[in-house]
């Protein structure tokens, strides 16, 4: 006999919508449509036939920890109805590497725009500046670096240095940027405000400043 199915307690309707199921087991309901409207993975995968009498079949999606897929299929349903997406207090900003990761796997990409958007107005900047990079979007990147900078200054912190999660993904995946940003806390170990500093991407970004891409 086999185990029960556990189900995130968000995503346990539709009961017509296929069963997708992450790494560690848990598992959701969740439409087609949304999926396949932004990644050809889903598509490719929504035409293949199901066992014959299993419309309850469960999909395995091994790259993916529920933590991931569930960030996922809240912004797909978000792209689907045109609502505002709003990223959770409670979340865990250190999950996003993982999100990052199955998005590049199942051809998800199209999440992080609005992942970017929903961070950036949630005051998330580490997260957000991350996403930027993914989006190689230099002018997203840049403000998102000052109010960063702008939101310690402000709030008075002494230390500036990255949170390990975040150290640890600039330093393999976008190793220029991870470079950069090290520079700009080194600015304010020497008093530099915000305001100078964005002075200077003014002035650099005429000339040879390239911008936070991660290449």
């Amino acid at each position: 006999m086999n185990a029960p199915l556990v189900f995130d307690p968000d995503f346990t309707t539709p009961e017509d919508a296929p069963i997708f199921q992450a790494s560690d087991d848990v598992c959701f309901r969740f439409p087609w449509e949304p999926l396949v409207a932004i990644s050809s993975f889903f598509r490719n995968l929504q035409s293949l036939p199901l066992p014959p009498g299993d419309q309850d079949a469960v999909i395995p999606l091994p790259s993916a920890t529920s933590k991931a897929l569930k960030t996922i299929f809240l912004v797909a349903d978000s792209l689907a109805s045109g609502a505002l997406l709003s990223v959770p207090s409670t979340y865990r900003s250190k999950h996003i590497p993982e999100v990052i990761a199955v998005a590049d796997v199942y051809d998800l990409e199209a999440i992080f725009e609005p992942l970017f958007k929903a961070y950036f107005t949630r005051k998330s900047y580490y997260v957000a500046l991350l996403l930027a990079l993914i989006l190689q979007d230099t002018a997203k990147a840049d403000a998102t670096a000052i109010k960063l900078l702008d939101k310690y200054q402000n709030e008075g912190h002494g230390d500036y240095g990255l949170p390990s999660w975040v150290d640890s993904f600039l330093s393999t995946t976008a190793p220029l940027a991870h470079s950069k940003l090290l520079t700009l806390f080194e600015f304010f170990d020497d008093k530099m405000d915000v305001g100078r500093f964005q002075d200077q991407v003014e002035l650099k970004s005429r000339n040879e400043y390239p911008g936070f891409l991660p290449t």
